[in-house]
C-alpha cells in the first residue's frame, strides 16, 4: 500500500542534480510564512525504487509519501523487516543506514552517509530502540529535516519515517551577511506587529546558516 500524505556501506554516489521547487539559504533567528494554496501532491521521486521496496520487504509494507517531496515519509513493516546486509547484532545505527543507502533514491538523498548526521539513539519504556538523524549538505543543516529510525525488541526494524529533502548540487554558501539577514528577520516581524496592543524591544537571536526548502513546512 502506498499513501500520500551494515557496516558495509556502498560508497557515496554521486549527486546529482534535481529539477523543482527552488531552495533558500537562510540565515536569522526565525522563518516566516504565508498562507498558501493547498496543491496537488508531487509524485514519487523514485516510483520503481519503492516498488522494490514492497517486493524485497513484503506486499503488507506501508509507504507514505511527502507531499511536497515526493519522497519517502513514513515506511512501515508491520512484521518487523530483518535489515539484509547487515549482521543481527549489528547496532540500530548501522541497521537504519544500511536500510536508508539501500534506498537512498527513494528518501531523496544522494549520499547517506554524508547527509545523515546521527543525534541520538534511545529505548523508550516498552524495550522499543530508536535512532534519530538530520539531513546536512557539507556541515550546512537542511531545515526541518529528520529521519527516524525505529526497531522492536528483537532488533528487527519496524518504520522508518523521515523529512528529508533533495538537494541536488546546491552550494551551501551563505549569500547574505550574519548581520544582514538578523537586520531582515527583525524587520519583517516588527511589520506585522499591532503596536497599540504592544511595543516590543525585538533582537534576533544567534543566526543559523540552513539550508531552507521553500513550501516544505506547508507541504507544497
Amino acid at each position: 500500500m502506498i499513501k500520500n500524505s551494515s557496516p558495509n556501506f556502498r560508497p557515496a554516489r554521486r549527486r546529482r542534480p534535481r529539477s523543482g521547487p527552488h531552495f533558500r539559504l537562510a540565515a536569522g533567528a526565525l522563518a516566516l510564512g504565508t498562507a498558501l494554496s493547498v496543491v496537488a501532491a508531487v509524485p514519487p521521486i523514485d516510483p520503481d525504487g519503492i516498488a522494490q521496496l514492497r517486493r524485497k520487504a513484503g506486499e503488507d509494507t506501508i509507504v507514505s509519501l511527502d507531499r511536497a517531496t515526493g519522497t519517502i515519509s513514513l515506511v512501515r513493516f508491520p512484521r518487523g523487516l530483518k535489515t539484509t546486509g547487515t549482521p543481527s547484532q549489528a547496532s540500530s545505527h548501522h541497521k537504519t543506514m544500511a536500510f536508508v543507502e539501500e534506498n537512498s533514491e527513494a528518501f531523496g538523498l544522494d549520499a547517506p552517509i554524508e547527509e545523515l548526521e546521527l543525534l541520538a539513539t534511545s529505548t523508550d519504556p516498552f524495550g522499543y530502540s530508536h535512532v534519530r538523524y538530520r539531513q546536512v549538505r557539507d556541515g550546512v543543516p537542511v531545515f526541518a529535516s529528520d529521519l527516524r529510525g525505529h526497531f522492536d525488541r528483537s532488533g528487527a526494524l519496524v518504520a522508518v519515517s523521515a523529512t528529508t529533502v533533495p538537494v541536488g548540487d546546491l552550494d551551501p554558501t551563505a549569500k547574505v551577511a550574519v548581520s544582514r539577514a538578523a537586520a531582515i528577520a527583525v524587520a519583517a516581524v516588527d511589520a506585522g506587529i499591532d503596536r497599540r496592543d504592544v511595543d516590543p524591544i525585538l533582537k534576533a537571536l544567534e543566526p543559523e546558516l540552513v539550508i531552507f526548502r521553500s513550501g516544505l513546512v506547508q507541504g507544497i
